[in-house]
């Protein structure tokens, strides 16, 4: 499927988040446009790289895991990490909090007596991904960030 320029990035950035696990390569033939104009593109539109995006797209799906109960470590290996320390640095420094921290404190989410407003609800992922959702993957990838 061929796009036009102008739809190039409304389009990258909708595969990107609907699957996060794509590489450029592939996302580059299926949109019809070169891999190092890919590259730019993203690049100049959210001043991250491919895989920068991708890993914050993965992230943002991995809140609807930890919310389902997984564990940060079957969390860290569903979103491409070998190490769950590297993904918890990575989701601390993206959103503020550790994995677990979110984990523990969506638990309390459906309570109608708390106080407080839920976590979930101040989760803004920048790409369209719906953090408070629990998406499956639907690639595989032997990258890890």
């Amino acid at each position: 499927m061929m796009i036009s320029v102008c739809d190039s990035f409304s389009e990258i950035m909708s595969r990107i988040s609907s699957n996060p696990w794509i590489r450029l390569r592939e996302l580059s033939a299926q949109i019809g446009i070169g891999h190092k104009n890919l590259q730019r593109i993203v690049k100049q539109a959210v001043g991250m790289r491919f895989h920068q995006v991708r890993q914050v797209c993965r992230l943002c799906r991995s809140i609807g895991w930890l919310v389902s109960g997984m564990s940060v470590k079957s969390v860290a290996l569903t979103c491409g990490y070998r190490w769950s320390q590297d993904y918890t640095r990575a989701f601390k420094v993206h959103f503020g909090l550790s994995p677990s921290a979110l984990s523990h404190e969506s638990a309390g989410c459906d309570r109608e007596s708390q106080k407080r407003p839920c976590l979930l609800s101040v989760f803004s992922c920048p790409f369209g991904s719906n953090a408070a959702s629990c998406h499956r993957k639907t690639s595989n990838s032997s990258s890890s960030h």
